[in-house]
């Protein structure tokens, strides 16, 4: 019989990578402090990420671009749309 075997070997990886992950913590991401954070979001700025696309259309594949523009502007909560600012203020 194959099938014991081959049970006790899935058995036996999934144990030995459960204890091998063990303490694993992750990669070690760099923290900002509240003022970095607005120094950098918040400057009047906007930032700009292209990737390449590879879209699947009438059952080909079609090569492209994507481009992300994130734009960040004080908003009025109250009405839910941009409000006019000074460009020399800085307070959010």
């Amino acid at each position: 019989m194959i099938y014991p075997r081959i049970v006790f070997i899935i058995l036996f990886l999934i144990s030995y990578t459960a204890a091998t992950l063990d303490g694993y913590e992750g990669p070690k991401l760099k923290t900002y402090t509240h003022a970095q954070f607005q120094d950098y979001w918040y400057n009047h700025g906007a930032e700009i990420s292209r990737f390449d696309l590879r879209q699947m259309r009438y059952g080909e594949i079609h090569d492209g671009d994507a481009v992300l523009i994130f734009v960040t502007e004080k908003m009025n909560p109250d009405i839910q749309i941009k409000t006019q600012m000074n460009l020399n203020e800085s307070t959010y």
